[in-house]
């Protein structure tokens, strides 16, 4: 076991939840049980690098088989260029081996014109590799502060850009004659999550807070509608567009904000989102099987008013449970099956790139096991 590694006070796996039904007050419940065991975690020393290029912010990872997994980082092309990583990750149903995580490359992605992204023209979010083109679609928040929109592009594993999707126009961020912002994603609260559909036809993606013409980002008595689009991988088209609520704050001690910041497709219907929360210093992390049967497509509507039949949602995991320390996570992937047959699911948290300004975070993985999923 590594040491830096930490480990639940329950015995070798805690269960997290056990859910059957879906949040009340939402629309249509969730028609399967999951049950979560947390296993290991994970934590990565300081001023992690590889090849003398600093490796943290880590926002995004996904699964390429085998063990290995990409990863993308949020650095705005401050610390070295806008990059994604190879990893391998070793672990088993009792929890990591050996060191656990190994580096093995480092992938600055690319512009048209084959250049590296200049600094604060990009803030990579998360990736997805298509098993079918060995490309990765990666999503990029944009800066609504400045008015830079958000993105979705598919590059190659060498970095090599391949192509832009189109950005619905309700995305994107518009200021009235004032200077305030009327519409569009929000600053530092766009598209964090990306998933492909199992059979690698639909790109779907969702944003952490609504949209500014939609309602409010989350607080202590407020959910947060936010809009799941659903994409034709291929062509672009929007295919679908669902209501996503993100819970109010729960047991906070003080303002914060909480979003959703990653998404992971199960099923035509079914996905499993990733909220965090973070108050006063410390950060929930919880994990829901979300739905869209009975929930209303409101692609095309310019602006939520309230009255949408939304997604219903079940928590099926909530570190708070285990005696484990979260930190910042923003990352989702599905890993190689255990031995008992059930999935693996791997999380991270961004370290923000905290040991350069002397900070506590550190980037740490969580490994999960997940049944009946």
């Amino acid at each position: 076991m590594n040491p830096a590694s930490a480990r639940p006070v329950v015995g070798a796996a805690a269960v997290l939840v056990l859910a059957a039904t879906a949040a009340p007050a939402l629309a249509g419940p969730v028609h399967r049980a999951a049950q979560v065991e947390y296993i290991d975690s994970l934590v990565l020393p300081a001023a992690t690098e590889h090849e003398e290029v600093p490796f943290g912010g880590i926002s995004g990872i996904d699964h390429l088989g085998d063990g290995t997994f990409v990863a993308i980082s949020d650095d705005r092309s401050q610390h070295a260029p806008a990059r994604t990583y190879d990893l391998a990750l070793e672990y088993d149903e009792v929890g990591f081996l050996g060191d656990g995580l190994t580096i093995t490359g480092t992938t600055a992605l690319q512009r048209a014109d084959g250049s590296a992204f200049p600094t604060g023209s990009v803030d990579p979010e998360s990736v997805r590799w298509d098993a079918r083109t060995g490309h990765v679609l990666w999503s990029d928040e944009g800066d609504a502060a400045a008015l830079l929109p958000p993105a979705l592009r598919e590059s190659t594993r060498e970095g090599e850009l391949v192509r832009e999707y189109a950005i619905p126009e309700e995305f994107l961020p518009v200021r009235d004659r004032s200077g305030t912002q009327v519409s569009g994603v929000r600053p530092n609260a766009a598209f964090e999550s990306l998933t492909l559909s199992p059979q690698g036809n639909h790109l779907s993606f969702l944003t952490e807070a609504a949209l500014v013409q939609d309602g409010p980002v989350a607080g202590p008595l407020t959910s947060s509608p936010v809009r799941l689009t659903t994409l034709n991988r291929h062509n672009g088209t929007v295919l679908s567009q669902w209501v996503y609520e993100v819970s109010p704050f729960q047991d906070a001690a003080g303002p914060g904000d909480r979003g959703a910041v990653e998404l992971l497709q199960i099923s035509r219907h079914e996905f499993l989102v990733l909220e965090r929360q973070y108050s006063e210093g410390a950060n929930r992390i919880q994990l829901y099987l979300a739905s869209t049967r009975g929930a209303e497509d409101v692609r095309g509507t310019p602006a939520l008013d309230g009255s949408e039949r939304v997604m219903s949602k079940t928590l099926v995991a909530d570190l708070e449970v285990v005696d484990v320390h979260p930190d910042n996570v923003e990352a989702l992937s599905w890993g190689p099956d255990l031995a008992d047959g059930s999935r693996s699911v791997v999380l991270v948290a961004d370290d923000n790139f905290s040991s350069v300004s002397g900070g506590s975070q550190r980037t740490t993985v969580h490994l999960l096991r997940v049944d009946a999923l």
